[in-house]
């Protein structure tokens, strides 16, 4: 009877530090998914800002070039 006492405190023991460990690994891993779905926003905001800062030399570029050739045939 005393063993088993002493075996199932060392079960719940032993059940307390694993259940503490899976715990601290979840909030470790909730943390880097939030940094890493930050990272994903960040990037995905400035590929979005390039793209548009390229249309935007594009246009100019042809505004600027066809307002020279209009100027030269005038």
């Amino acid at each position: 009877m005393r063993t088993e006492q002493r075996l199932d405190a060392l079960k719940n023991s032993i059940d307390h530090r694993f259940d503490s460990q899976q715990k601290s690994m979840d909030e470790r891993f909730n943390a880097q998914n939030d940094k890493l779905n930050d990272i994903q926003t960040m990037l995905y905001f400035l590929l979005g800002s390039m793209i548009a800062l390229m249309g935007f030399v594009l246009w100019d570029r042809r505004t600027t070039i066809a307002l020279v050739q209009r100027e030269q045939k005038g």
